[in-house]
C-alpha cells in the first residue's frame, strides 16, 4: 500500500512543480522578447505573474491558463502580420516583381495560423 505524502512533502512537490513550469514559461517569454516576437509591455506583464497555488491541480490550471494566454498573444500577433500582408499585397500592382514573394509569405503565415489553432 502506498502511503500518502506528508504535508511538508506535498508542499515541496508543489513548489518544485511551480519552479519547473515557471522556468519553462520564462524561457518562452524571454526568447520571444529577445527575438522581437513580443513587445516590452506584454513581456513585463507576463514576467511578474506568480503562481501561488497550494494544490497540484491548481498549479496545472494556473500554468495551463498562462500558456494559453501566451499562445493567444502569439496568434494575435500573427493575425496582425497577416492583415498587414494582405494590405501590402493589395497595394501592389499585379505585375510588381515583389508580389509572388509577398503572396508566398502571406500563405506561409496563414498556414502557421491554421497550425497554431489545431
Amino acid at each position: 500500500m502506498i502511503e500518502p505524502c506528508r504535508p511538508s512533502e506535498t508542499f515541496t512537490i508543489i513548489n518544485e512543480l511551480i519552479d519547473r513550469y515557471q522556468e519553462v514559461f520564462n524561457r518562452q517569454i524571454t526568447l520571444a522578447y529577445e527575438t522581437g516576437q513580443m513587445d516590452s509591455d506584454t513581456y513585463k506583464r507576463f514576467v511578474v505573474i506568480e503562481c501561488d497555488a497550494v494544490s497540484l491541480d491548481a498549479v496545472y490550471d494556473h500554468f495551463d491558463q498562462l500558456f494559453h494566454e501566451l499562445a493567444d498573444y502569439h496568434r494575435g500577433r500573427l493575425k496582425e502580420r497577416i492583415f498587414k500582408g494582405a494590405e501590402f499585397i493589395d497595394s501592389l500592382d499585379r505585375s510588381d516583381p515583389r508580389r509572388p514573394a509577398a503572396l508566398n509569405k502571406y500563405d506561409a503565415l496563414c498556414e502557421r495560423l491554421r497550425q497554431s489553432e489545431k
